[in-house]
């Protein structure tokens, strides 16, 4: 019965919490690029410091801000902007969102 237990305590909790702290190392290093360096840094130490609470934490602030740009599907003007200055978008791209954000934005 004690490996159970084990068993248990393993599935239900230590693996779901080394998944979610996988997921915020990965998004931090090599997804992010929307947030200065120096920001990225400071959340690695505090995940890699705090494992458990750095790592929720940021699951649950990463997941909330992102899902408004999911949901919606657009990008706002300052996002298209930053993206755009940083080089990491090209000019048609940001022609294209653009365009799209003022026909949203016009029609409703």
């Amino acid at each position: 019965m004690n490996d159970f237990w084990h068993l248990l305590w393993l599935c239900m909790i230590i693996i779901p919490i080394a998944i979610i702290w996988a997921y915020a190392v990965f998004d931090l290093i090599w997804r992010r690029h929307d947030m200065r360096w120096w920001l990225r840094l400071l959340w690695l130490v505090v995940v890699l410091i705090f494992p458990v609470v750095g790592a929720c934490v940021y699951a649950a602030i990463a997941t909330s801000r992102g899902s408004v740009t999911r949901a919606t599907g657009e990008l706002s003007y300052s996002d298209l902007d930053h993206l755009h200055a940083r080089g990491l978008m090209t000019d048609a791209d940001y022609a294209r969102h653009v365009d799209r954000l003022d026909a949203y934005t016009r029609d409703g």
